[in-house]
């Protein structure tokens, strides 16, 4: 069992806890300890640009390293600018 670890499958990255179970949809820190990712609804780590959070509202933009870019102005799918908030 997995425990406290994170692993890579088939081109994705998973974390997990403690008790083994998988992070899911979740907002939590880098393994640099600096930056933030996000994990989605099946646990895997965001790192494809442009997403969509679990609450089907929210944008997110996930750098190539899984990091969430912020305070920063984008495009949204539809050409509109938007700015995406600090998680600083």
């Amino acid at each position: 069992m997995v425990r406290n670890s994170r692993i890579e499958y088939e081109g994705s990255m998973y974390y997990f806890k403690s008790d083994g179970t998988p992070m899911k949809d979740r907002l939590t820190y880098h393994p640099d300890g600096e930056h933030i990712i996000y994990l989605d609804a099946n646990g895997a780590m965001e790192q494809r640009g442009l997403f969509r959070f679990s609450n089907g509202r929210d944008l997110g933009y996930a750098n190539a390293d899984g990091t969430l870019m912020h305070s920063r102005f984008s495009y949204d799918p539809y050409g509109r600018i938007v700015f995406f908030i600090g998680m600083e």
